[in-house]
């Protein structure tokens, strides 16, 4: 399983400011790449271009999409999509799709 984040609207660099601002201001590092979809084809292909983001996706190895979180305001209102979030993916290590 991965984690990326994907961006089609912002550039390389706006993606690594952001990336240092988290660390320096919350101490969080991201320590997974950060993708820019110039073409936005990725966006389109999950349907995620019209949505209020950020759009999360948890995609398993055969590219069934288990979640969908579509934006938050505040961290209090994903906290309760982050537990089942958390959740599906303690499950899909447990038990991954196709034994892999």
């Amino acid at each position: 399983m991965e984690l990326i984040i994907l961006n089609h609207d912002a550039s390389a660099v706006a993606m690594q400011g952001w990336a240092d601002y988290l660390e320096s201001t919350q101490g969080i590092t991201l320590t997974y790449p950060m993708v820019f979809d110039e073409s936005g084809e990725t966006f389109e292909t999950y349907k995620a271009t019209e949505l209020i983001l950020p759009s999360i996706f948890l995609i398993d190895q055969t590219g069934f999409i288990h979640i969908r979180a579509d934006g938050a305001d505040e961290p209090s209102e994903f906290l309760p999509e982050l537990e089942e979030i958390l959740h599906t993916i303690d499950d899909l290590i447990a038990n991954p799709p196709g034994g892999f």
